[in-house]
């Protein structure tokens, strides 16, 4: 729904159902570098499987809403991510229409710029790989790399031109993982996995996502806050002087209530001890994201005020 107060308004659902909005909510916001505009896209209720996306300026004052950017041409789609680009990019993973399980990785460019409505035909990028989650970032280069991870471990990516037309390059950065995060700033694009294993962090880094460094191990030490500890939502950015920043929530794998007893923190560089950004005196905090640019680095997280009452945030 588009609620309007003293201008500021968020387009999070076309639908006025609630469960369309919710995404890769971390990925699902991205901010034009040269315009200052914001895109969100998000799933459309009704007809399901199709993507809505939704653009402003930078004084939240101008929106528009792409009905239906995406509509199931490949299947029905599910957790759709934007892509802080030159020209607006989505990308999202698609349901196999036969079996109902992940399958392909599609992605849409703007054809007609910010503040149009000429989005160009999807394009499948990957096949029937079986992937749950995408995300992209713009190169340097102008390219857009995808990387996105596969229900049996590996961490593949596609380089592709900014019309998605040509594959610059593509590849597996890693097997046995899950992604961590990517992003790109200061000239240079990281990608952050975990092993399923481990849970050992690894990194590769690109400039034009065709040349990646050799993985490299991140000297996380996982705090312990509790007796039994589970590693959730694992983000990151890559501050303006292009050096990345981790941030995770562990919860108590012992708590059975909701909102579960759960701790935020910052691994600020490799071999560092993680610092907690949480505090326990306000209550519980969980699903965190982060941001870095313009020397900040900015965490937003969820805060269970009243641990009784599941829908005071």
């Amino acid at each position: 729904r588009a609620l309007s107060i003293n201008r500021q308004a968020v387009l999070v659902d076309s639908s006025g159902n609630a469960y369309s909005s919710w995404t890769n909510i971390q990925n699902c916001l991205a901010f034009n570098p040269t315009l200052g505009g914001l895109e969100f896209v998000c799933r459309n209720f009704n007809p399901t499987g199709h993507l809505n996306a939704h653009q402003a300026d930078a004084g939240m004052t101008f929106w528009v809403h792409d009905m239906e950017v995406y509509q199931a041409e490949y299947g029905n789609a599910r957790y759709p991510t934007s892509v802080a680009s030159t020209d607006a990019h989505i990308g999202f993973p698609i349901l196999d229409p036969g079996t109902g399980t992940w399958g392909h990785m599609g992605a849409q460019w703007c054809e007609g710029g910010w503040y149009s409505s000429f989005w160009a035909s999807p394009v499948d990028l990957s096949g029937d790989i079986g992937s749950p989650r995408s995300v992209g970032v713009e190169l340097p280069t102008g390219d857009i790399v995808f990387v996105c991870d596969e229900v049996n471990g590996l961490l593949p990516y596609y380089t592709m031109s900014a019309d998605l037309q040509t594959t610059v390059s593509s590849g597996n950065l890693a097997s046995n993982s899950q992604l961590w995060g990517i992003d790109c700033n200061g000239g240079v694009c990281f990608v952050f996995w975990y092993d399923l294993t481990d849970l050992s962090v690894w990194y590769v880094s690109s400039t034009d996502g065709v040349t990646w460094t050799t993985a490299a191990q991140w000297a996380l030490t996982y705090p312990s806050p509790y007796t039994s500890n589970v590693l959730g939502w694992p983000q990151m950015a890559i501050t303006d002087a292009g050096d990345p920043i981790l941030v995770f929530d562990l919860s108590d794998g012992n708590d059975l209530t909701y909102p579960f007893s759960s701790r935020v923190y910052v691994s600020t560089a490799s071999g560092a001890t993680p610092v907690e950004v949480s505090n326990d005196g306000y209550g519980v905090w969980s699903y965190p994201t982060i941001a870095a640019g313009g020397g900040d680095i900015t965490v937003v997280m969820q805060c269970a005020m009243d641990t009784t009452l599941i829908d005071s945030f």
